[in-house]
């Protein structure tokens, strides 16, 4: 049986700075499976299934060395792909700590 397209609604948290630690990131949407996985900037994350609108996997320090724009998507099979959300690595801003 082939899964159908998940829907991706939201990321949790939605972005982090440049140089940060590693920290789980939580998708939020539907049509989730136990074959469910997080697709972070094109690579399939390791991912736990909570419910089908819940996975979340570790994101690693090393995915945050750079300002990036970072698109996120669920997969449930081949060729089922949500739309991606993008996940924003940031700068420090001048003034800020």
């Amino acid at each position: 049986m082939t899964a159908g397209v998940p829907v991706l609604l939201s990321l949790a948290p939605g972005s982090a700075l440049v140089g940060a630690a590693g920290f789980t990131l939580t998708a939020r949407g539907s049509a989730f499976t136990t074959a469910s996985q997080i697709v972070w900037n094109g690579t399939a994350q390791t991912t736990r299934f909570v419910s089908q609108s819940e996975l979340t996997t570790a994101i690693p320090q090393s995915q945050l060395a750079a300002a990036a724009e970072v698109p996120v998507r669920v997969r449930n099979g081949v060729g089922n792909d949500s739309s991606p959300l993008v996940f924003a690595v940031q700068n420090l801003q001048p003034g800020e700590r």
